[in-house]
């Protein structure tokens, strides 16, 4: 399902020349809700999370429930975006 739904929102970050990236306050409506989907996200991830969760090395291992679930999607994010636009959104949220 994240895939399904977070690829119409990177399309723009994957495919900058592609016709559906070329609308600038898309874009940036785009880079928006990924900004603050992010910021959620690791905030669950800080919520749900459990130091037994320390000892496992994949996400596939570890138990489920939330916290498997939002490593899902915090993973299919950071893959769909790139290490350069993840790292310019830790910039953004560490002002």
């Amino acid at each position: 399902m994240p895939t399904h739904e977070l690829g119409p929102l990177t399309v723009h970050i994957r495919c900058p020349d592609n016709s559906y990236s070329l609308d600038k306050t898309l874009n940036e409506k785009r880079d928006k809700i990924l900004f603050y989907m992010y910021d959620e996200l690791y905030f669950l991830l800080n919520k749900f999370y459990k130091p037994i969760y320390k000892k496992y090395k994949y996400i596939s291992s570890l138990p489920t429930g939330q916290y498997k679930s939002l490593q899902l999607v915090l993973s299919e994010l950071e893959f769909d975006c790139g290490e350069e636009y993840i790292k310019k959104i830790n910039k953004r949220l560490l002002k």
